[in-house]
């Protein structure tokens, strides 16, 4: 028996996922444009504007949490848990011990 999963990130869901990202990004752009070290090989931000954050204003929280909702995103191992335990011991298992799905 075949059995697909849907992976929902939803990482824009909760308020604090938003406000963390938010901080990291503007870490991120701290030491982009405040650092000797990214100063001295020109390191600088793109004016571009965000596509659907245009109206905000640039380098704001707004600005970064428009970013965030819409172009953060999981690229790389994409994992979640779930319970292992026998069918006769623990009935919210999910997988057996031999990572047989169990319905």
């Amino acid at each position: 028996m075949t059995v697909w999963v849907h992976l929902a990130q939803a990482a824009s869901d909760n308020p604090d996922d938003i406000k963390v990202l938010v901080e990291g990004i503007q870490k991120a752009v701290k030491m982009v444009t405040k650092t000797k070290s990214f100063e001295s090989i020109g390191a600088r931000l793109t004016n571009s504007l965000l596509p659907g954050c245009e109206t905000l204003a640039k380098l704001s929280d707004e600005y970064w949490e428009c970013f965030a909702r819409n172009f953060c995103g999981s690229m790389f191992n994409v994992v979640g848990t779930c319970r292992m335990g026998k069918d006769s011991e623990d009935a919210e298992a999910v997988v057996d011990s031999r990572l047989r799905y169990k319905n």
